[in-house]
């Protein structure tokens, strides 16, 4: 699923509605760039605490899984996701993000919106 950043998500999430971060896809480019250390910890803290399970799961497709393409592998490294996060800014903005957004910054380079990263590090 794809949404490109701060465009309105509107991927079965629960009220209230809000913004898409991290919704990347190989088709699609996205920023690339260092983040602050506090913001991947408290990121990998929020990722623990979802507000929407789905059922199944999806599978990062940046990923080249060429040596060992098992399940137990991708979960592993954070490859694999079915539950959505969301983050409230000091703004009142609402983003949400798919939980394997941990994996998109640590592993892919991944660099979110600013207010999206100053949301997480100011996040409870």
């Amino acid at each position: 699923m794809y949404f490109a950043d701060l465009s309105p998500c509107s991927y079965n999430i629960p009220a209230p509605k809000g913004l898409g971060v991290g919704w990347l896809d190989m088709a699609h480019d996205f920023a690339r760039g260092e983040v602050p250390a506090v913001f991947i910890e408290r990121l990998s803290e929020l990722c623990k605490r979802p507000v929407v399970q789905h059922r199944g799961f999806h599978v990062c497709n940046l990923c080249e899984f060429m040596c060992d393409p098992t399940y137990e592998r991708r979960k592993e490294i954070g490859a694999l996701s079915s539950s959505v996060i969301r983050v409230i800014g000091r703004s009142g903005t609402v983003y949400y993000s798919p939980a394997m957004i941990h994996h998109y910054v640590a592993i892919h380079g991944y660099r979110p919106p600013d207010d999206f990263i100053s949301a997480v590090i100011e996040s409870d």
